[in-house]
Order: structure tokens, then sequence, then C-alpha cells
């Protein structure tokens, strides 16, 4: 039912192909990403192995879309939902569609659900080993006759 909702209301990322930046996704998790081209030529838009650590729901306006790459059209926009499904660290960069010389790079971080949770956690708050390899610890009780708990 979580993924439902996620579908309906994902988180949104706005990046302009020539951006330097750092994405950081985490799996579980439905994102929107958009890609804004306001160059006055196409761009390619090179991810590597990261299109095979997602699962893709919606992709609108690429074009030549390839398993490590698509290309962005002149003054368009991408649209791409997906939900990371595998951890990774991912670099991608983008061509200017008028020269073969790399454009911008940057990196494509994605998280395990659990591990974000305590990522950005104060020191003090974070789980000490003890804490992350000693599971929980749960009270067995007998049933007794009438439905009460001894």
């Amino acid at each position: 039912m979580a993924n439902q909702a996620n579908a309906v209301n994902p988180s949104l990322i706005d990046l302009r192909v020539n951006d330097t930046t750092e994405l950081r996704f985490t799996t579980g998790v439905d994102y929107l990403l958009v890609i804004d081209n306001d160059n006055p030529h196409g761009t390619s838009w090179y991810f590597g192995e990261f299109a095979q650590s997602i699962l893709t729901q919606y992709l609108q306006g690429a074009a030549n879309v390839t398993q490590d790459s698509l290309t962005v059209p002149s003054n368009a926009k991408v649209l791409w939902l997906f939900s990371p499904h595998q951890p990774g660290e991912f670099d991608y960069y983008a061509i200017n569609g008028s020269s073969s010389q790399k454009g911008a790079r940057g990196k494509i971080i994605i998280t395990l659900a659990e591990s974000a949770v305590t990522e950005n956690l104060p020191a003090e708050e974070q789980p000490t080993n003890d804490q992350e390899k000693t599971p929980p610890v749960i009270e067995k009780r007998r049933l007794l006759k009438g439905g009460r708990r001894d």
C-alpha cells in the first residue's frame, strides 16, 4: 500500500543537464526526476549502470534511450518516474550535441532504506555496533484458557 501512495506523490528532483551535483536516492521510494535542457542543442545524459539499479515506471520526452544514456532534446524536459531497488554509486555526465566534449559530471548515490534512516542522525544518536547486531528481544508468553496471558 505504501508504494501505491508513493506512486501518486513521488519525491520530485529537478536537474538541469549541465548541473554538476550529487543526486541521492533511497531504495523503495518513488522519484520523479525532471531533467531540463535549456540549451539550443540536444544533450546526451550518460548515467552508466544506474538504470540497472532502478525500476523505471515512466519515461517521457527522452530521445535515443539506451541502457546507459538518454538524449534530452533542445529546450525540452524529460520526466523520469522510477524507484531505486539496489544501492550503489554511479557517475553521470552530459555531452552537448554540438560537441563531443564531456560536460558537467555528477554522482548518483542510492542507499538502502534502513541505512538512510541513520545516515543523517547526529553522532550521539547513531546506533552502536552492539545495537546493530543484537536483534530485538521478543517476550514470549503462554496463552491461558479464557484468552488470558500468564
